[in-house]
């Protein structure tokens, strides 16, 4: 939905964004941990649209492996299908639909990019925009 009602059209940006679930070495998973940041430039104008949501068939759909972190496996919800699929339907979604909205961050593009290429797996690299 994040995707859904950010309008890259009208708006350039940069986006950082993850939900996480910690795995303990007993199994359980803790709730979800969400993070949303775009380019300060575009967040300052608003670029919220409305958009859609495909419902995709999930049987080809491959989960993206745990990663570890110290003791603990990082469990992030993100899934790829090796084929081409059909939706199977579509859900037209408007900025207030998104629940996190508000907690959309901003971030300085050249800050972010600098992050990236310092520490590759150091997410979610945060930068405090002005």
């Amino acid at each position: 939905m994040y995707y859904a009602v950010l309008d890259r059209e009208h708006h350039p940006m940069m986006l950082c964004n993850s939900c996480v679930r910690l795995g303990s070495q007993i199994g359980e998973l803790s709730e979800p941990y969400y993070y949303f940041s775009i380019s300060d430039t575009a967040l300052e104008q608003n670029p919220w649209r409305t958009g859609m949501v495909y419902l995709l068939p999930a049987a080809t759909f491959e989960a993206q492996p745990p990663l570890a972190v110290g003791d603990a496996q990082a469990h992030v919800a993100q899934a790829a299908s090796p084929v081409p699929v059909e939706p199977l339907a579509k859900l037209a979604v408007g900025p207030e639909d998104f629940p996190f909205l508000d907690r959309i961050r901003g971030h300085r593009d050249a800050d972010l990019q600098a992050r990236i290429a310092a520490d590759p797996s150091g997410f979610p690299w945060v930068s405090t925009a002005p």
